[in-house]
């Protein structure tokens, strides 16, 4: 659902899809889909606006993860 979001245009509603599924792979303790999921929320966080960033932030925060993730540098 998220990648549909995703290229819908949905950022933020995106970016919520793939908060769920961080965080199931990571109580799973599946690294490779939890790594997976997380760089997905990460590429709808880069591509959303400025209101949609600010609330994907306060997603991660209110889930409780810790400090929002880096992003990865673009690929040239």
């Amino acid at each position: 659902m998220g990648v549909l979001e995703r290229l819908l245009g949905r950022h933020l509603d995106s970016g919520r899809w793939f908060l769920r599924a961080y965080q199931t792979f990571a109580a799973l303790r599946d690294k490779h889909m939890a790594g997976r999921t997380l760089a997905d929320f990460l590429s709808a966080f880069k591509w959303a606006g400025p209101e949609d960033c600010k609330a994907l932030e306060a997603l991660w925060r209110k889930a409780g993860l810790g400090e929002f993730p880096a992003l990865p540098p673009d690929n040239p």
